[in-house]
């Protein structure tokens, strides 16, 4: 016989597993295929991506907001992928999984009311990493919407990438944002109304609320006059 986990209504025979922790996209490592550009927010900042220096790399949480603007979203740092009977179905049989609370969490053989459901994986939890953000599009329209005063265009992306990961000493993970129209989300995995930025990313493992700063050498990138 199945169990009956105490508490819910209807006769609900569940029995849930969880798999050992492990970050959504874990082993993420995605090359560009074309070009990728860097929008500044002040035109000084020009001067160390092409000529080296140090470069700050933000947490997460910096463009994390309740509204869409500029390079602010309500997607950041949430990790949610759901699949199989969905959030509000769940709570109608009175199994309530609150945001940003598992990870790997599974219902496996399980049925409501006498019926099966489908087995059911959840991962729904809140991840603050460093990001460098850039877009593989290029417009004085872009620049001004994500509300930036300059762009470089990355020539070196391979060597930028060797420098994160030898300062902060892990593996990093990178390649492009997807987006979409469920509620699933990940650092790569945004909703579709963040689609016109266009996104490539590096995400740094990196948990401080301060940015990680990273020295870079010349040639990194070269500018781009938008203006003329």
């Amino acid at each position: 016989m199945k169990p009956v986990l105490p508490g819910l209504p209807g006769g609900a025979h569940l029995r849930a597993t969880r798999l050992p922790p492990g970050p959504i996209a874990r082993d993420f490592r995605q090359k560009p295929d074309g070009a990728l550009y860097l929008y500044l927010d002040r035109s000084e900042y020009v001067e160390t991506w092409l000529n080296g220096g140090e470069v700050p790399f933000f947490p997460a949480r910096k463009y994390l907001s309740d509204e869409r603007k500029g390079t602010l979203t309500p997607d950041e740092i949430l990790q949610e992928n759901w699949e199989g009977v969905e959030r509000q179905d769940l709570d109608r049989m009175g199994i309530h999984v609150p945001t940003g609370s598992v990870r790997n969490l599974q219902f496996i053989d399980c049925s409501y009311n006498g019926s099966s459901f489908p087995d059911t994986h959840i991962s729904s939890y809140f991840e603050d990493v460093a990001l460098f953000c850039c877009s593989r599009s290029l417009s004085m329209e872009l620049m001004e919407r994500f509300e930036k005063k300059a762009v470089v265009e990355i020539v070196s992306l391979n060597f930028l990438i060797n420098q994160i990961e030898d300062s902060v000493g892990e593996p990093c993970r990178f390649g492009y944002v997807s987006y979409t129209n469920t509620k699933r989300r990940s650092h790569f995995l945004k909703s579709s109304d963040d689609s016109w930025q266009d996104e490539y990313r590096i995400v740094i493992p990196w948990v401080e609320q301060t940015p990680v700063n990273i020295g870079i050498p010349a040639g990194i990138a070269k500018l781009i006059d938008l203006r003329g």
